[in-house]
């Protein structure tokens, strides 16, 4: 910390209400065995302790946004059992993917990467927003006037310059208003060039979209009380623009939902101006929903905030012909939960729900109907590119990676046999750690984790491998999964036992 920012930090820290949070160290055993680090402080809290959580904000920061820009004093409230936002500033703050809590956020996700038809209206807009965008404004009010004409008129929406008292406005803020309900659906942060205007645009974005939630806590707002306030924040330096989304859960949460983009026009580029125009054009999109969820939400006063806020928005799948209602039980790993799927006939069970971004759903039925893996209930891909899986969860089993030493080689055999029967069938895991393999009753053997597998000869490595995992030698990223690979890593794993 430089010693200008230690000598004025006790008078701009105010007290921070500390919450009775469970102590998630306590208890790190697990029925299902995923992998991927876990931050304590995001796995599970009590009813009480969520809604109450949420209750702190307004105590943690009074310090403007546009200070906060500067990320070094915006590191300060950045404690990781207790931030004030989650924004991936630093890398390990990160919470449930918006796209996961809101699903006009992860449908502009979609339609952002493409699945949305353009017209001329479109194009012609983002090659008339470039050009003015690369030009050098006088200053950052200047260049923030011309974003405002331009897209607000693409939008057909008037930007604000929303204040909050004490010296703190934003750069533009989109609102809906009806009556006295009103809430923001984009916010605004404008640099007038790389480099210059004292910060960060999207870490005071992050900061506005914080002073918005505690006005709204303030005038008891039910868009706090009844939903998880989900908005887009818009940051632009020079001509350089970004998306994000935000969410309010236990904590805010923002993400970056695009690249930053390069507002500039080159007839030898096509490409780039297609893909910024698929970014405004389903923005234009997304807005339009916002605004409706929000007009719909003014209306029903009777809606209760869920107790299930911490965790995906998706509360029902259908299993087979049946709609079932999935209650979450707790949070497992970063994107794994335990659960109950309670059917209308009342019966229950107990199942895993897991969100993966690939998933074989042909390797994971296959290696069922060969008595191998977990019941798979559902497997089903929604908007923001998740697959969700539902499957049995495994009761009065563990995985090989928590077995005493002895027990593991007892049953070395038995599970290399499983393995070759998914072999056997064409078939290729990819992630064959011990921490994979369940054991159970009668020294039975369930594999699970089938993000990667797929058939042989077709399924391939992800672009990142973990450089601490001993990969057989020819593994690397984009190459073919082979089975030597899977036993490779089986007989590496059993011998460093």
């Amino acid at each position: 910390m430089d010693d200008e920012y230690a000598d004025t930090l006790s008078t701009e820290l105010l007290p921070v209400v500390i919450g009775f949070l469970l102590n998630c160290n306590a208890n790190r055993s697990r029925s299902w065995a995923p992998h991927g680090k876990i931050f304590p402080s995001l796995v599970e809290f009590d009813l009480f302790t969520k809604l109450s959580k949420r209750d702190t904000i307004a105590l943690k920061v009074n310090i403007p946004p546009s200070e906060l820009a500067d990320t070094r004093k915006f590191i300060r409230f950045q404690n990781e059992d207790d931030p004030l936002a989650l924004n991936y500033r630093p890398a390990g703050l990160t919470g449930l993917p918006v796209s996961l809590c809101n699903d006009i956020l992860a449908k502009f996700q979609d339609n952002a990467n493409g699945s949305i038809e353009l017209v001329e209206e479109d194009i012609v807009f983002v090659r008339n927003l470039s050009n003015e965008m690369c030009s050098i404004f006088d200053d950052e009010a200047e260049r923030r006037d011309c974003f405002h004409k331009l897209v607000g008129r693409y939008f057909s929406r008037v930007f604000d310059i929303h204040t909050f008292g004490n010296k703190r406005g934003t750069d533009g803020s989109l609102m809906f208003t009806k009556g006295n309900f009103q809430v923001p659906l984009l916010n605004l942060e404008v640099k007038p060039e790389l480099g210059m205007g004292s910060g960060c645009p999207y870490v005071q974005s992050t900061a506005y979209y914080v002073e918005f939630i505690k006005k709204l806590k303030d005038s008891n707002s039910s868009v706090i009380t009844q939903s998880r306030f989900p908005v887009f924040l818009m940051y632009l330096a020079g001509p350089y623009l970004g998306v994000a989304g935000a969410v309010f859960l236990t904590t805010p949460v923002c993400e970056p939902l695009t690249p930053v983009m390069p507002l500039f026009y080159r007839p030898h580029h096509e490409d780039m101006l297609l893909r910024t125009a698929c970014v405004l054009k389903a923005l234009k999109i997304a807005l339009n929903d916002l605004e409706i969820f929000y007009d719909q939400l003014s209306h029903d006063s009777n809606i209760k905030l869920s107790q299930q806020i911490s965790f995906p928005y998706i509360s029902k799948m259908n299993i087979g012909q049946v709609v079932a209602n999935i209650i979450y039980v707790k949070k497992l790993d970063r994107y794994i939960f335990q659960a109950k799927m309670e059917h209308d006939n009342g019966l229950s069970q107990h199942v895993i729900v897991k969100f993966a971004k690939r998933y074989s759903e042909e390797c994971h039925s296959t290696c069922q109907g060969l008595g191998i893996a977990p019941r798979l209930f559902s497997c089903k891909w929604i908007p923001g590119g998740w697959c969700v899986v539902v499957m049995e969860q495994l009761m009065g089993y563990g995985s090989l990676s928590s077995l005493a030493q002895d027990k593991k080689l007892s049953i070395q055999k038995k599970t290399m046999e499983s393995v070759k029967k998914m072999h056997n069938q064409g078939f290729v895991h990819g992630d064959m750690r011990l921490s994979n393999i369940m054991t159970g009753p009668n020294d039975s053997v369930k594999i699970i984790d089938f993000d990667w597998s797929g058939k042989v000869g077709e399924a391939v490595y992800p672009p990142l491998l973990n450089p601490d995992i001993d990969w057989h030698p020819d593994v690397k990223a984009g190459a073919k999964i082979l089975p030597d690979h899977d036993l490779y890593m089986l007989n590496n794993s059993f011998n460093s036992v």
